[in-house]
């Protein structure tokens, strides 16, 4: 096996299992249903779990295949877990639909298997909604289930408004928006940018960046030092700062119709409704940086309409559209991030540990709670406790080099109460959250109170 297909070692996983001790109460009788994508420090994040006392053979994985790794995926079967195969959709543009059935059949794959177990409850722990919105919901009534989501697109995903249980908001949480999101943007899109440069004229080309969030803003910054020009469009863009070389579309078809090489940053549909006959005057590349193939996918389904028969998913190509001019469209990896290259750890681990940190203690947070909401499920949107955060974000931060983040911003995450003040969801106290992570130095009696 890969090598890199396993990290060892790392510190925030040693940190929390050192907090916890050996075993954490309850995690025996739990069940984790689980979508991530498939890389290295997965391995490490459900590795920690079980030796925190899960039973390998109750969690239950899917991943997706346009970030899977083949040595990685065989690590997590060696784990003892439930890996579920995922299919490859068989028309540009369709993941959705394809993922959906294969979640579908994940939870069938549960559902019969729990007849024949000792599940007393569930955790759902989720990138993107589409498996907290894909469970059965006669399980809703049997089993005292929270979810997790992860990502702002997975929180706004419409499908999961109405859940019927509690949602964990590890998206919404002060150590993902401040520490986690900016780092993960620059680490992520350092590579593939590179190579996209490499053979382009600076003085010919413009770049256009649509979406100024920290993924956008982080490859406008990256053009820019470059001495590339670039365009941007963001609905908020009023508030955004001017750079030297940079200037503001009007909308996102401006965007489009100036630049060369256009990033989608959005994580929505940016080509909706589009005329590309009228925008298009000259071939193009559009890039996606964002989650699964939604960036562009208007175009997709145009480009397979256009050429049935011509690609071939797996191997995550690029495609192309023509206009009526005769102008090409060609769309990056079939509309998949290109922050994905089949790498087990396209992002230093060292670095991606702050997130699988934050996820692992948000699964322990879940499965807490759980037995104080055993009588019934409770519609809410809950807050990743601030304790957890503090404490993840410090062990994080003593394998940081210094000078990385301002010293200031660091220090913020020893107050509870900024924390808490900065992150979504409703807070609430856990006798056994508390006891783990609740650093006595940084006891804050306000916010444990009562």
């Amino acid at each position: 096996m890969n090598d890199q297909a396993y990290v060892p070692h790392l510190p925030v996983f040693k940190a929390i299992q050192k907090a916890i001790g050996y075993k954490a109460p309850f995690l025996e009788n739990t069940a984790f249903i689980c979508t991530q994508h498939e890389l290295a420090t997965t391995i490490n994040l459900f590795e920690t779990l079980i030796d925190l006392g899960a039973i390998p053979e109750n969690i239950y994985l899917m991943g997706k295949y346009y970030s899977s790794c083949e040595a990685v995926v065989k690590k997590l079967i060696e784990l003892g877990i439930k890996r579920q195969p995922h299919s490859i959709p068989s028309k540009v543009g369709d993941f959705a639909n394809t993922f959906k059935t294969d979640l579908k059949k994940m939870w069938e794959k549960f559902s019969a298997d729990s007849i024949h177990s000792f599940i007393k409850r569930i955790i759902i722990l989720d990138d993107g909604g589409r498996c907290l919105s894909t469970a059965p919901s006669f399980l809703h009534s049997k089993y005292p289930i929270i979810g997790i989501e992860q990502t702002t697109g997975g929180l706004n995903n419409p499908e999961i408004v109405n859940l019927p249980f509690g949602l964990i908001e590890v998206a919404s949480s002060a150590a993902k928006l401040w520490l986690e999101s900016p780092l993960i943007a620059n680490a992520a899109i350092t590579e593939p940018l590179n190579k996209i440069l490499q053979s382009n004229n600076k003085d010919n080309v413009i770049y256009g960046v649509i979406g100024t969030g920290y993924i956008g803003m982080a490859i406008i910054k990256k053009l820019l030092s470059l001495g590339y020009e670039v365009i941007g469009y963001d609905k908020n863009q009023t508030r955004a700062c001017e750079f030297n070389r940079f200037k503001w579309g009007k909308n996102v078809e401006d965007v489009i119709n100036k630049a060369t090489y256009i990033f989608g940053c959005t994580g929505f549909d940016i080509t909706d409704s589009m005329d590309f006959d009228s925008i298009i005057n000259e071939d193009k590349v559009f890039i996606s940086c964002a989650s699964e193939d939604r960036e562009f996918l208007t175009l997709l389904k145009l480009t397979q309409a256009q050429s049935p028969e011509k690609y071939k998913l797996h191997e995550l190509k690029s495609v192309f559209y023509q206009t009526k001019k005769g102008f090409t469209i060609e769309i990056l990896r079939s509309g998949f991030p290109i922050t994905f290259n089949g790498h087990p750890q396209p992002a230093p681990a060292v670095d991606i540990q702050l997130t699988q940190g934050l996820l692992l203690c948000a699964l322990l947070q879940a499965n807490f709670m759980l037995p104080l909401h055993a009588e019934e499920n409770k519609k809410e949107r809950i807050m990743l406790d601030p304790a957890v955060q503090s404490f993840i974000c410090h062990s994080w931060a003593k394998t940081q080099p210094k000078g990385r983040y301002a010293e200031d911003l660091l220090k913020r995450f020893d107050d509870q109460q900024w924390v808490l003040e900065h992150s979504g969801g409703k807070y609430y106290k856990n006798i056994y959250l508390t006891k783990y992570f609740l650093e006595k130095e940084n006891f804050n009696e306000s916010i444990i109170a009562e």
